[in-house]
C-alpha cells in the first residue's frame, strides 16, 4: 500500500486489483484497475482487467472519478493564507519526508525552489500541513516530492499538489 502511496505506479495498482479480486471484493478491485490505468507508467493490463470486470459501458465513468481521486490524493489543503491577494500565485517546493508516529508522514525540510516570491515565507505552512502517505515501518527512509503550492483568492485558499515521484531529477 505504501509503495502506491507514494508512487502510483500503474503496475502496483494493477497488481493491488489482482489480490482485491483474487480474494472476491470485486468493487475493490475495479476500483485498482481504474486508478491503475490513471497511474504513472499505465500498463495497458489495467484497462484490460477494468474492461472485463466492469463492462466497456461503465469503464469511463469510472476512469474520470479516478482520475479525480489521483490528484486528490496527492493534494493537500493548507487553508487561506494570503487574504488580501488577488490573483492565483504558485510556487514550487522539495518537500523531505520521513516517518514519523504510527508510520505516517511527517516534514523534516522544505525548501522553496522557485515561483513567486510572496509564497516563500509559506514554507512553514507546508512543513505543518499532514501528508496523506504512510511508511510501512520507522526505518530510516527520506522521500523526496517536490511539488506545487497553489493560492487562490477564494475561500479554498492553498493546496499543495504533490507531483509524481519521476518529477524529481535532481535537488537544485
Amino acid at each position: 500500500m505504501a509503495a502506491w502511496q507514494v508512487e502510483q505506479y500503474s503496475e502496483v495498482g494493477d497488481h493491488l486489483g489482482q489480490i482485491s479480486e483474487k480474494r472476491g471484493k470485486k468493487e475493490e478491485a475495479l476500483h485498482w484497475y481504474a486508478l491503475a490505468d490513471g497511474g504513472v507508467r499505465p500498463v495497458p493490463e489495467a484497462r484490460a482487467n477494468l474492461t472485463r470486470l466492469a463492462g466497456s459501458d461503465k469503464v469511463e465513468l469510472r476512469l474520470s472519478k479516478a482520475k479525480e481521486e489521483l490528484i486528490e490524493s496527492r493534494t493537500v489543503k493548507i487553508g487561506p493564507l494570503l487574504k488580501d491577494e488577488k490573483k492565483e500565485l504558485q510556487a514550487e517546493f522539495f518537500v523531505v519526508l520521513v516517518p514519523g508516529a504510527a508510520g505516517k508522514a511527517k516534514v523534516a525540510g522544505v525548501k522553496f525552489i522557485r515561483g513567486s516570491e510572496k509564497l516563500r515565507p509559506l514554507a512553514a505552512a507546508v512543513q505543518s500541513a499532514t501528508y496523506r502517505l504512510s511508511f510501512p515501518d520507522e526505518t530510516t527512509t527520506k522521500i523526496i516530492r517536490r511539488g506545487i503550492l497553489f493560492c487562490e483568492p477564494t475561500n479554498e485558499g492553498c493546496r499543495f499538489i504533490l507531483l509524481s515521484v519521476e518529477a524529481v531529477t535532481s535537488v537544485d
